[in-house]
């Protein structure tokens, strides 16, 4: 029984050690976060733009993915791309859809049959309909490219912009984040508000579209299709 009493004081003690670190633990994360939220949130709109931007520049892989209408046309996207390998996705205009993979400096199409119809004819339609083509990524399909490099895909979806403003903080599928508001051209791009600046949503009501950039940093594999047939060759021949 001698024992108790110092037993008991020395895991009171220990209990308040812990309970103090676990506080220090908490408040030190919460300061973190505070931070991380001011320094992003407290600058101007072209700061945070050119973080984001700057950030997004960084990623090893994205998934990108949206729709939305433009001059009347509906317009659909979904993209997994892979920093200085390529990437893949679908994408549809007006309905006239179309698959891609570029891997280096080969690139791979194909396209459905009302796609071929509208651009060529109902007789090449037949022959070519969800076959796929392969060609070097430059000339005729220098634009595939664009879609599957990251740093041209975003350059292109951010630095077109007019007078920016900034909205106050919100959240955005549980990611904190702060709003940049197109007020020339419309729409609004969400910034994550804590960690790295990454873009989070671009959205625009006048078009009716919202494009969602996840998957930020996740693996992906790139494939290319074994049953290409070489557009270079078909040319040649």
């Amino acid at each position: 029984m001698r024992g108790w009493p110092a037993y008991r004081a020395a895991g009171i003690r220990g209990i308040v050690a812990l309970a103090t670190a676990a506080v220090v633990t908490v408040w030190a994360g919460a300061l973190a976060a505070r931070a991380a939220t001011n320094s992003i949130a407290s600058q101007p709109p072209l700061a945070i733009l050119a973080a984001s931007t700057s950030a997004i520049d960084g990623v090893s892989a994205v998934h990108v993915s949206g729709s939305g209408v433009s001059n009347g046309t509906s317009i659909s996207l979904d993209l997994h791309l892979v920093a200085g390998k390529g990437g893949e996705g679908t994408v549809a205009l007006g309905g006239l859809s179309f698959q891609f993979v570029v891997i280096g400096n080969e690139g791979y199409f194909k396209a459905s049959a009302a796609f071929w119809k509208r651009y060529a004819n109902a007789t090449i339609a037949q022959l070519v309909e969800n076959r796929w083509f392969k060609a070097p990524t430059h000339g005729d399909f220098a634009s595939f490219a664009e879609f599957a490099n990251v740093h041209e895909l975003f350059s292109g979806l951010l630095g077109s912009h007019g007078t920016l403003g900034k909205g106050q903080l919100t959240t955005v599928r549980g990611q904190s984040v702060i709003p940049l508001i197109d007020k020339t051209n419309g729409g609004t791009l969400y910034v994550a508000a804590t960690g790295k600046p990454y873009p989070v949503e671009i959205a625009n009501a006048r078009e009716h579209g919202v494009i969602v950039i996840a998957n930020i940093d996740q693996p992906a594999t790139l494939i290319a299709p074994s049953d290409a047939i070489n557009i270079s060759q078909l040319e040649k021949g």
